[in-house]
């Protein structure tokens, strides 16, 4: 009994792990460098991006349960900053005078690398949450400065391959939507599934980056069991390459805006 519950607790480990990078979460509060991305697209000046997000098969997480964000939209100015827009499903609202209406619920995160902060939309109660790091005690010496020369995909790739109870496969490169992307395969798991030379394994993540883009362009998962079988994927679409406004990155006049301040501090883990 108590070998299977260990067993259990190791694969729920495991499975934490194969979180979407691009779905929606809590973003860091420092943003000035990320090594990993800021959820799916590198924090990096000079290489602005505006693209679209298709989204097919159930967005599942691998918990069980099925994902409540989708990504919709990405863009990267030339400052490196970061906006990303998630769709986060239905939302009742009612004006005065006028009758109970449902619209779509957009989360919004902005990771600006000049001021450090990150920050929150959302367009349900048209709230601005800025995360700003907790200034650094004087009695503390100076954050190391990170100098990593490795292209934005290699280190995002080998910080999944880094990744303990989790099995990789190199897939090679691939031309997507017009850009060459280089792809990495994940399972929960020590050891490679016997038929995995003939099919993908039950449960799989397959990311797609691309260092033209700087950001991750395409990923698939898989995952079955008994009960359940599902696909999907994320796929990066309508992709340009031009500078966008700069009111993407800009709190909207009629927000409320909160404020809170978290640890700060280097970013280790994607």
């Amino acid at each position: 009994m108590l070998l299977a519950k260990s067993s259990s607790l190791v694969f729920t480990l495991a499975a934490a792990t194969f979180l979407s990078l691009m779905f929606v979460r809590p973003a860091s509060a420092q943003c000035d460098y990320n090594p990993f991305g800021f959820q799916g697209a590198a924090v990096e000046p000079n290489n602005p991006l505006q693209a679209e997000y298709s989204n097919t098969g159930l967005l599942h997480n691998f918990t069980g349960i099925t994902a409540g964000t989708r990504p919709l939209a990405v863009a990267r100015d030339s400052q490196g900053r970061v906006r990303t827009d998630n769709s986060a499903g239905m939302y009742k609202t009612k004006f005065p005078d006028t009758q109970q209406t449902e619209v779509e619920r957009h989360i919004i995160w902005i990771c600006d690398p000049i001021s450090k902060n990150s920050i929150q939309l959302d367009t349900g109660d048209k709230t601005a949450t800025i995360h700003r790091p907790l200034p650094r005690p004087s009695r503390l010496p100076p954050l190391p400065v990170v100098d990593d020369q490795r292209s934005f995909c290699t280190r995002l790739i080998d910080s999944r391959k880094a990744l303990r109870y989790t099995r990789t496969e190199d897939l090679g490169h691939q031309i997507i939507e017009g850009f060459d992307a280089v792809g990495v395969r994940e399972w929960p798991g020590a050891l490679k599934p016997a038929n995995a030379e003939t099919q993908p394994p039950s449960n799989y993540k397959d990311t797609w980056c691309s260092d033209q883009l700087g950001a991750v362009i395409l990923q698939s998962r898989g995952f079955a069991n008994a009960r359940f079988s599902n696909k999907s994927d994320t796929l990066m679409q309508k992709i340009q390459r031009i500078e966008p406004s700069p009111s993407l990155f800009q709190i909207p006049s009629d927000y409320t805006i909160l404020e809170r301040e978290q640890p700060g501090g280097p970013i280790l883990h994607p």
